[in-house]
Formats: C-alpha cells, sequence, structure tokens
C-alpha cells in the first residue's frame, strides 16, 4: 500500500488524538483501538496475508483459557503461527505473527494495556517493517525515560532495579495494579510510529 501525505495525516491525527486522550484520562477507547486493529488485518488479509485474520482470532480466543495457561498457549500459537507463515512464503506474517504473539505476553502479564496493545498490533500489520518495530519500542523507551525523571528525578533508576527484580522472581503487575499505577504509555508508541511515519517510511 502507498502512503501519501493524505493518510500519513489522518494516521497522525489518529495516533495524536490516542496519545492525548491517554495522557487525560490514562485510557484509550475500545472504539478507537479495536477498529483499527481490525482494519489494518483485514487490509493486511486483502494483501495476501490471509491467515492474519486466523491468528488474530486464535489470540481472542486464549482468553476463554484458564489465566495460568494463557502465556504458554499464545507462545505455542505464535509457533505455529510463524511456521504458517513460512509455510506460505508469506513475509509480511513473518514479521507481524511473532511481534503479535510477544504484545500479546506482555498484555497477558500487565506489562502493558490493552489499548497499547491493541494499536502496537495494528501498526505492525499496516508496516510490517523492522523499522517500525525499533521506532515504537524507541517511543516506549523514550516515554518511560521521561515519566521516570518526572517522577523520581535523581532515583529514576530505583523503579528499573525493582521491575527488573519482580520480573526475575516471576512477578508481574496484576489488572488492578496496572489500572491504578500503571502510567500513560500512548503517547511514547505514537511517538515512535510518528517517527517512522514521516522519515523512515
Amino acid at each position: 500500500m502507498e502512503w501519501n501525505v493524505t493518510a500519513k495525516i489522518i494516521l497522525s491525527l489518529l495516533l495524536a488524538g490516542a496519545a492525548a486522550w491517554d495522557l487525560k484520562t490514562r485510557r484509550v477507547p475500545h472504539l478507537v483501538t479495536w477498529p483499527f486493529l481490525l482494519a489494518a488485518t483485514a487490509l493486511r488479509a486483502w494483501e495476501g496475508s490471509w491467515m492474519l485474520p486466523v491468528f488474530l482470532l486464535a489470540l481472542v480466543l486464549v482468553e476463554l483459557a484458564p489465566e495460568a495457561w494463557r502465556v504458554s498457549a499464545v507462545v505455542v500459537l505464535g509457533g505455529l503461527g510463524q511456521a504458517a507463515a513460512w509455510t506460505l512464503d508469506d513475509p509480511a506474517a513473518q514479521l507481524i505473527v511473532p511481534w503479535w504473539a510477544i504484545i500479546y505476553v506482555l498484555w497477558t502479564l500487565h506489562v502493558l494495556g490493552g489499548a497499547d496493545a491493541r494499536l502496537f498490533m495494528a501498526l505492525v500489520a499496516l508496516f510490517p517493517d523492522v523499522a517500525l518495530v525499533a521506532a515504537l519500542w524507541g517511543g516506549f523507551l523514550v516515554a518511560g525515560v521521561v515519566w521516570l525523571v518526572v517522577m523520581y528525578r535523581r532515583h529514576a533508576w530505583l523503579p528499573l532495579v525493582q521491575a527488573g527484580r519482580s520480573a526475575q522472581a516471576g512477578k508481574f503487575p496484576s489488572l488492578e495494579e496496572l489500572k491504578e499505577q500503571g502510567r500513560p504509555t500512548t503517547p511514547g508508541l505514537a511517538l515512535g510510529a510518528l517517527v517512522y511515519l514521516w522519515f523512515l517510511l
């Protein structure tokens, strides 16, 4: 798909609006993220990656599994999806499937919110490019560092150490903790996407 200036502007406004909404309410509405993800998946299917709607449905159905099995289920689905992508010789799906699985695991572990996970998945579906993935994680990193410095100033490293120790011990935030203590990360996601859209695409 060719992205002209008008399409870039529309997508940029959508991302900026989602980031502003997240900063204001600490939530991005489902009515923004789900249609965006479904549209991106449909577009990729239209261009040949028809297995992606099936893979997305499989990820959604993981929610029916007991919580203790969800991460394992996503890992298995990711492996099967990647094998299918290689068998079908689908280069776009070969990049999209593993990143969808990774981001879904992070959402399942309550490291990322659902809105950020869906926006990430939609963007990777629209632009199956390693440069985009790097830009998105770079945006997350910049937003995280800025938040830590603003909140903790010279002690910004302490939360990172605590988070690292918790992850090593296999302890991740609960859904309630994510809702109560989580910080807006959509601005970082939007920043990375905008850098890619206007400077790398």
